[in-house]
């Protein structure tokens, strides 16, 4: 489900990893920087505020929420250093996707079905 939102999230987390300019960054620094910026980046996609009938605020509330859960569920398996870019864009896309993912299992009912460009977020990419 969501299938196309993932690539989404995806393009934000690159997007937010890009202002960690330095080679390597830490862990904890890596996780603290993704954390605030998730939320905000997130929420102001346009597909997020067109598909999701959420206000603002419940979307960088419920955002956050998915980043601490997919972080936590995550972060045993990322280095204690991450060289940046290459590692920083991976580690985003793989938590960005779960974000993405989680916020969408999260906020099922809330999806905005009858929206043409939504239902295309919803099927599964073309190969």
């Amino acid at each position: 489900m969501f299938r196309r939102y993932v690539w989404i999230s995806f393009i934000l987390s690159i997007a937010i990893l890009s202002k960690v300019e330095a080679n390597q960054v830490s862990k904890d620094s890596w996780i603290a920087h993704f954390k605030t910026l998730m939320p905000s980046a997130f929420c102001s996609d346009p597909n997020v505020q067109l598909c999701w009938k959420n206000s603002p605020e419940q979307c960088r509330e419920s955002a956050a929420k998915a980043a601490e859960e997919c972080i936590a569920k995550l972060e045993k398996g990322m280095p204690e250093v991450l060289p940046q870019p290459q590692d920083g864009a991976a580690w985003g896309s793989v938590i960005g996707s779960c974000v993405g993912q989680t916020y969408a299992r999260i906020h099922q009912k809330e999806f905005n079905q009858a929206n043409a460009t939504c239902k295309q977020l919803d099927q599964p990419p073309r190969k």
